[in-house]
């Protein structure tokens, strides 16, 4: 699954392409996905419990980002090449 992701591939599991594409809309949109993506997302099997649970691990994320910035974290040389500069 992560070299579809990482080489813009879609992902060939229907299930995990319709939580890849609901979690990329959420962050791009900052938290407002298209009705339909949201549509497709529990058409897809997921619940409300799991979208919440997205939003969760996105905030999360986004606060892990921001204390890393601010107090420069040195990158761990096990992801150093997924940087972003």
């Amino acid at each position: 699954m992560r070299p579809a992701i990482r080489g813009g591939q879609p992902i060939p599991d229907a299930k995990l392409q319709a939580l890849y594409a609901f979690t990329q809309e959420l962050v791009k949109t900052g938290g407002k996905p298209h009705q339909a993506t949201a549509d497709a997302f529990l058409a897809a099997g997921y619940t409300e419990a799991s979208a919440l649970q997205i939003i969760l691990a996105s905030a999360v994320k986004t606060l892990s980002n921001y204390t890393n910035h601010l107090f420069q974290t040195p990158v761990n040389d096990k992801f150093a090449a997924y940087k972003v500069a």
